[in-house]
């Protein structure tokens, strides 16, 4: 966005780290007991999910949320084969955030979860999924539905969370109006 070839090379190496095979984002592996839905997956033993960071749930989201934009513009900087690792990867957070959505009541969480897994859905350019994000159950038109007072206002109040909310809704909508993610 600078045209500085310093911070493209900066932003690569960043992205870049995501796919590092040892420590990069697949290969992350946390336990996560919130998805056991039935005995025969409680027997299988597994309950891993891929975090990126150490954070909760909303931060994952928004790191999922910047990363598919900067991969979505600095695309032409990849080989194939980083490519095709970084879509594994979008893939993934999008399958994770896709199940977390079904569990939820609306709140800051889900409107974070479904804007990146929308996001992620744009970039791979995969419609079906962007339509379960969009308007699936506890998708985005959902929450925002629940999230929303009768006065407009984002229904938590605090000015991090309005925020927040703002921010979320922000890159899908201009996204979607064929605007991209450069204004983000």
């Amino acid at each position: 966005m600078t045209g500085k070839e310093e911070y493209l090379q900066k932003a690569l190496q960043y992205l870049k780290g995501i796919l590092d095979a040892k420590n990069g984002y697949l290969a992350t592996e946390k336990s996560c007991f919130v998805f056991i839905e039935n005995r025969s997956e409680y027997k299988r033993g597994d309950f891993k999910v891929r975090r990126a960071q150490s954070g909760g749930w909303v931060q994952e989201a928004e790191f999922f949320s910047k990363v598919s934009m900067a991969y979505d513009m600095l695309y032409e900087h990849f080989t194939q084969e980083q490519r095709m690792q970084m879509e594994e990867c979008l893939r993934n957070y999008r399958q994770f955030s896709s199940r977390r959505l079904t569990g939820g009541d609306g709140n800051n969480f889900q409107l974070a979860e479904s804007a990146a897994g929308a996001l992620c859905a744009m970039v791979l350019q995969e419609q079906g999924l962007l339509e379960r994000f969009l308007y699936g159950f506890n998708g985005y038109t959902e929450l925002l539905s629940a999230v929303l007072l009768d006065d407009g206002m984002y229904f938590e109040e605090a000015s991090g969370y309005v925020k927040l909310a703002g921010e979320c809704s922000a890159a899908p909508v201009s996204c979607l109006h064929g605007e991209g993610f450069r204004n983000h």
